[in-house]
């Protein structure tokens, strides 16, 4: 089954112990082939789902972090991409914490249950996990995060991002000297956003460059959202994790130097109050974001607010399937792979299926019989869409597997 869960005003009530868990992690070719049909499976749950509000942008390759995938969607109803995080790797600390599903809950589960909200740190919007997943253990599960589309790379692409011909039609040249002025308003979205969790006693605990990515703020410039929250720690006062606390700043002092070769006084100034954590432990001191916001507003008030730079907006889906969508609402059928609807596309007893039942074929056996994804059918069960075949260039029509064994 398949559970969408959002934010509401109360936590839920601890549960006694973890009970679904994804299911082991690959460690041979083979294993890795099972665990991408996997994936596949997942996206194709939620294209199911949802009344076919999100269709996957096959356009745009997944991207593997160390907890997991993400896979990049289009959002239908808000006319907008989102992008799906999908956890298959927990840490050992987030076993031992079941969410309300009786998923491990990690950092991203935490601010999404706390509220928070800020322009420097990520959307999550909500959660998708399924559960009885096929071939596997009963108590094997699967979960994905909903999160806002950060379309403008991450701070490492910053310079590269500054030079793209979009982007210089609607600023102007952008030149070396500028560098300064340009870059330091993104150090402070960062700041800003550290110091907004580090309020509510969390520490983010992976800053790093790729973890910050370039956005479009409501105002129409970019700016910087801090993304990939799995390691949030929950330390609210507690002594012994003030390093964690502290590790957060210190790294952004590394990205100042990458950014600003020629720093004036004032960005120095605050680059060695930020790598002051660096020093040997006597010397080393707790740092604290409301100081080092004090210290930019001192290269603010010297430098002026800097340059804002313009970005255009997101991309929107593609019109058809927008307007598939919304003639779901006068009763049509909708399937968010094909913007047509023949009698091709459907099966040939008269059953429709387009839901959450139809897996996208991935091989052929000669011209008759398809194979689902990643061979999880049982004999006679399931009907294959020509239309998705012909997308996938495997031949159609429909039919039934009758033999497991032929497929």
């Amino acid at each position: 089954m398949g559970h969408l869960c959002c934010r509401t005003k109360e936590r839920p009530p601890p549960r006694a112990r973890v009970v679904f868990v994804p299911p082991a992690q690959p460690i041979s070719v083979s294993g890795w082939r099972r665990a991408r049909a996997l994936m596949d499976y997942f996206c194709a749950k939620v294209e199911g789902g949802f009344g076919g509000r999100y269709v996957l942008d096959r356009q745009d390759d997944p991207v593997s972090g160390r907890h997991g995938c993400a896979f990049f969607f289009w959002d239908l109803k808000e006319k907008k991409k989102v992008v799906l995080k999908m956890n298959v790797i927990y840490d050992y600390t987030d076993m031992s914490d079941p969410d309300d599903s009786l998923f491990p809950k990690n950092g991203m589960d935490i601010l999404l249950w706390s509220g928070v909200r800020h322009p420097s740190i990520v959307r999550i919007d909500g959660i998708y996990s399924t559960t009885n997943l096929p071939g596997y253990a009963p108590t094997s599960g699967l979960k994905g995060f909903f999160l806002e589309f950060c379309y403008g790379g991450d701070m490492w692409s910053l310079p590269r991002m500054l030079t793209e011909p979009e982007v210089q039609r609607l600023n102007g040249p952008i030149y070396y000297e500028d560098s300064e002025a340009v870059f330091m308003p993104f150090i402070k979205n960062v700041l800003e956003g550290i110091k907004c969790l580090h309020d509510r006693g969390f520490a983010h605990t992976d800053i790093k460059s790729e973890n910050i990515c370039i956005s479009r703020g409501e105002d129409g410039n970019a700016k910087a959202t801090i993304i990939d929250v799995d390691r949030l720690l929950d330390f609210h006062g507690n002594p012994q994790y003030e390093v964690e606390r502290s590790g957060d700043l210190y790294i952004v002092s590394g990205i100042i130097r990458r950014l600003i070769p020629e720093p004036s006084p004032e960005v120095l100034e605050l680059d060695r109050y930020l790598s002051s954590f660096e020093c040997g432990e006597k010397e080393r001191h707790a740092l604290n974001a409301e100081q080092a916001l004090r210290l930019y507003a001192k290269w603010e008030a010297a430098h002026g607010p800097g340059m804002r730079v313009k970005l255009l907006p997101s991309p929107s889906p593609p019109q058809h399937l927008i307007d598939a969508y919304a003639r779901k609402a006068d009763g049509d059928k909708f399937d968010g792979r094909s913007h047509t609807d023949t009698e091709e596309t459907r099966d040939t007893n008269g059953d429709d299926c387009r839901g959450r039942h139809c897996s996208v074929p991935v091989q052929a056996n000669g011209k008759t019989v398809l194979r689902s994804l990643g061979g999880w059918v049982s004999a006679g069960s399931l009907w294959i869409n020509a239309q998705v075949a012909k997308e996938y260039g495997l031949p159609g029509p429909w039919v039934r597997i009758q033999n497991w064994h032929d497929v």
